[in-house]
This record gives structure tokens, C-alpha cells and sequence, in this order.
């Protein structure tokens, strides 16, 4: 079951929920796909397919228990929070990203204390299954990052700056990752049909991974479960590993990450952003001269937290979700510090194409997408028949012609006792003066259009608007309920009120 590389499992998610459309109850069928992806060791995450199946799950109990459909953005992020809470023991951390994640620069609060119900409970309820199978089957890793030991990083000026700096340094090479990922996903896999990209992902990987088994086979990709493992490593002996083989194996990293996600590979970039953050939280501290595991234990953590803020945009979930999952909140300040740095300098670009960049734009497109038009009353944006530059039957056409020269008007009413008889144009006026010899006697009744479109004061704009493009006017005289005359109306005035209207609606906001 490959994805649409153009997409991985949390942009669709997210991407479902702007247009508060329900996640369909087969997509759970990425429980199989996805779980033979990440059993495999394939560099990709978990957080994908557990929101799209938590989703799917929810949108499903919505329709049951018939919630208004309007509302089916909120089912997409309770679903989401549930399966991430779960499957990461982190409720808190869950939730929050679940609210944060749609947004670049907002979140959607009004949910988020469900959404920490939904966490907290589906985390204890995974948590307690668990230690039942245990006891009667096998053991399951509850934790699927493994545990990091102890670290520790004493609080200071030189501390906060190196984890500022750290940030700043993750978030400019998680920017230019990114930019190569698009290039790679828009430009490189271009050529290649849906069934070719995920061969030709699996291919690339697998070169990588033969590459630096040649170069070191000590030294090697590690990824899901065996990460910590790796990690550790490092940590516990530094002087083992070369900043160079660091170097390389963030880069591969990386590129196997790439080739895999981009290829259509079902999975998310939770694991592999860990991943990364920690192996270059390592290799500042050992540039640093950091020696102590405890403190190298430190910065790879924080590392780990600024690099998934850089990917994913969500700053705050992402030091919640660290502290819950590496059990050490002593950090958080150095982990603030840094995801704040990662967050600046990365910029707007995520490897989450849903995101918005904050609930602003979702409000301009909803606005967008509703018919004001259909609120605003003809009454409310036409010219008034006081205002009116009308012309009687009886005119003569040479003085009517005098009388609105100097007037930008190009098209006026015919008017017999209050009521509309025909409409003329300065074009019509122009033309009948050319071709007659008769110029002192001609009349506006001569020469006006009798077929009248018009509009009544109580309609509304959309109305006016229809009848404009239809039959290709620009303005209609406007009639009360009696057919008396009221004013004009043209098509800026209908633009001018519903920008008027829109611009209102924004300053309340």
C-alpha cells in the first residue's frame, strides 16, 4: 500500500482536516502496510500511520453517533491524539502536537483539552494490554525509543547559549535537507510512475546502506528500535567514532530517509527527525569538547527535540513529546532554548505539506469558499435615484449628449413617470448623431434600448451578479416592488460591499 509520494500519512491527515472532510474507515489498512514498513527497519516513523488510522477510526464514530459534519475537524484531531498517544506513551506531548501540527504558527486550542483525554486515556489503555499479553505471551517493547539513561547539563549562561547555538546550527541543516528533499521528490522522482518510485527509493537505500557497510562495517545505519542502542554507543565511548563517520552517517541518514518517504514507503518522520537531531546534537557536543556522557546524553536529546521542531513546526508538542519519552524534564530549558533557535532559522518550510501557516489563512480560504453575496441586499451597494443621472423619453439626444460629457456615466436609465421605459449608452447616443441628418430633433425614445434588465432593491447581490455575466453588462437599473425606479446598480458596487463586508469580518477576528 504505497502513498501518493507527493504526500506522507500526516500531510493527508492534515490536509483532510482544512477541508473538514472525514479520513475513510479502509485507510486503517496502513496498520499492515505500515507495520511491515517499520518492522523491516526502513527508515521511517510511526506518527503517519498511527494519526491516520486513530483518524479513521474517529471520523468513523462521528458518522455512528451522527456529529454535525462541520465538525468533523475535531474528530480528525481527538483520533489523531488517541494513536499518538499511544503508540509513543507520551499523552501529553500527543495532544499537543495533534492541536499544533495543522499550523505553522497557531494551534487549534478549542480541542485540545479533549484531545488530552483522548491521549491520556488511549496511553493507559495500550500501557495496561501490554503488560497483560506479557504475562501470558511474549514481551513487547513498551517504549519504543528504549530508555536513554541519565543525563544531565547544568543550567548556565555558557549552557544556554550552547544550546541556542545547537539550534541554530539544526535548524540551518534541517532547512537545506528539507529543500533537497523537495528538489529530490518534485524533480528527481519526476520521471518515474507510481509503481517505479518505491523500487527506485528501495534501490537508492540500499546503495547507501552497501556504501558504508564498505567504507566502515563497524559503523552502520541504525534506525527504529536498535536507535537508542546506537545512540548509546556514541555516548559511552565518543572517541570511538570520528566526526567525519558522524558527518556520514547523518547524511545517509538522511538521503535513506529521502529515497524511502519520498518513494511512497508508508510511514511518517517522527523516528527518522530523532534521529538526526541526535546524531547532530553529538557531533556539536564532541566539537565542543564534551567528554561526560551525561552531558553529551543532554545534547543529543536536545538535539533531538530542535530537529523535529525544524521538521515539523511544532515547537512547543516537540518538547513536551521528548521530556515524556526520554523521562527527563530537567531539560526542558536548554530544549526550549533550542527548539526555539531550530524553529527561527528553519523557517517555514516542513516536511508536513498540510500545514497552514496559521488559522488566519484557513478563516480567508473558508471566507473564500462562502457566498457572501448571497448576504448582501441590492439596496445596500446601489446608487440611490437621488444620486441618479437619468434620461426622459422626450430628450433630444444632442442635449443629453451635452449633459453627460463631463460625467464618467457611460450608461443611463430611460425614465416616464418613475418608471424604467428603456436604457441608453453613450455609444448608442454617438452612433444614432453620426448616421441622422436629423441631430435637432432626435429623441432618447428613438433611439433606447426597450429591453430592460433590471433588478429589484430587496434581491440579493449574487442575484445581480449572475444576470451581469449572463448577459454581459456592467450595470442594471434597480426597481422597488411597485416597478418604481430606485437607482443603479453596477458590478464594482457588488465588488466594493463584498470587499467591504470581508474586510469587516476580519478586523472582528
Amino acid at each position: 500500500n504505497f502513498e501518493d509520494p507527493g504526500k506522507n500519512g500526516i500531510s493527508y491527515v492534515i490536509k483532510q482536516k482544512h477541508k473538514n472532510k472525514s479520513i475513510p474507515f479502509h485507510q486503517t489498512q496502513e496498520f499492515i502496510s505500515s507495520s511491515l514498513a517499520i518492522g523491516s527497519g526502513l527508515p521511517v516513523g510511526r506518527e503517519g500511520p498511527s494519526m491516520i488510522i486513530g483518524s479513521a477510526i474517529a471520523c468513523r464514530i462521528a458518522k455512528l453517533f451522527k456529529i454535525e459534519r462541520n465538525k468533523i475537524h475535531h474528530a480528525i484531531t481527538i483520533g489523531s491524539a488517541a494513536a499518538s498517544g499511544a503508540i509513543f506513551q507520551a499523552p501529553f506531548g500527543a495532544a499537543v502536537f495533534s492541536a499544533e501540527v495543522p499550523y505553522k504558527e497557531d494551534a487549534d486550542e478549542p480541542i485540545l483539552m479533549v484531545a488530552f483525554l483522548a491521549s491520556v486515556f488511549s496511553a493507559v489503555t495500550m500501557s495496561s494490554i501490554i503488560k497483560l499479553v506479557d504475562q501470558f505471551w511474549f514481551d513487547i517493547p513498551l517504549h519504543i525509543f528504549g530508555k536513554f539513561g541519565e543525563a544531565s547539563l547544568e543550567l548556565s549562561f555558557k549552557t544556554t547559549f550552547q544550546a541556542m547555538m545547537l539550534g541554530f546550527g539544526v535548524g540551518i541543516i534541517v532547512l537545506g535537507m528539507m529543500k533537497l528533499y523537495y528538489l529530490y521528490r518534485d524533480y528527481g522522482l519526476a520521471r518515474f510512475n507510481k509503481k517505479i518510485k518505491p523500487i527506485v527509493g528501495f534501490t537508492l537505500m540500499m546503495v547507501l546502506f552497501i556504501f558504508l557497510y564498505n567504507i566502515d562495517p563497524d559503523i552502520y545505519l541504525l534506525t527504529g528500535s536498535t536507535f537508542t542502542g546506537f545512540i548509546s554507543g556514541i555516548i559511552e565511548n565518543p572517541a570511538d567514532f570520528l566526526i567525519s563517520n558522524l558527518v556520514m552517517i547523518l547524511i545517509i541518514q538522511f538521503l535513506a530517509t529521502t529515497f524511502i518517504i519520498a518513494s511512497g514507503f508508508p510511514g511518517g518522520i517522527f523516528a527518522p527527525s530523532l534521529s538526526l537531531g541526535a546524531i547532530m546534537g553529538l557531533i556539536f557536543a564532541i566539537l565542543i569538547n564534551i567528554n561526560d556522557p551525561l552531558q553529551l546524553s543532554a545534547f543529543a536529546i536536545i538535539g533531538m527535540s530542535s530537529a523535529h521542531t525544524a521538521t515539523t513546526k511544532t515547537p512547543i508538542a516537540s518538547v513536551l513529546l521528548i521530556l515524556e519519552i526520554t523521562g527527563l524534564p530537567h531539560l526542558i530549558i536548554p530544549i526550549v532554548i533550542a527548539n526555539i533557535s531550530a524553529y527561527m532559522i528553519s523557517g517555514h518550510l516542513s516536511l508536513y505539506e498540510g500545514q497552514l501557516k496559521s488559522r488566519d489563512l484557513k478563516l480567508i480560504k473558508a471566507l473564500e469558499s462562502h457566498d457572501q453575496l448571497a448576504e448582501i441586499r441590492i439596496r445596500d451597494v446601489m446608487t440611490g435615484v437621488d444620486s441618479l443621472i437619468y434620461a426622459e423619453a422626450d430628450t433630444l439626444v444632442i442635449k443629453m449628449k451635452e449633459k453627460i460629457l463631463s460625467i464618467p456615466q457611460r450608461t443611463f436609465p430611460v425614465i416616464e413617470d418613475n418608471k424604467i421605459v428603456g436604457i441608453v449608452s453613450l455609444g448608442d447616443i454617438n452612433k444614432s448623431l453620426d448616421k441622422t441628418d436629423k441631430k435637432q430633433t432626435l429623441t432618447i425614445a428613438e433611439i433606447m434600448t426597450k429591453d430592460v434588465i433590471t433588478i429589484k432593491s430587496d434581491e440579493r447581490a449574487h442575484v445581480a451578479f449572475h444576470k451581469f455575466l449572463n448577459y454581459n453588462v456592467e450595470r442594471c437599473p434597480v426597481i422597488d416592488e411597485d416597478g418604481d425606479i430606485s437607482g443603479i446598480v453596477t458590478m464594482k458596487d457588488i465588488l466594493r460591499g463584498h470587499k467591504k463586508r470581508r474586510d469587516l469580518y476580519f478586523d472582528k477576528k
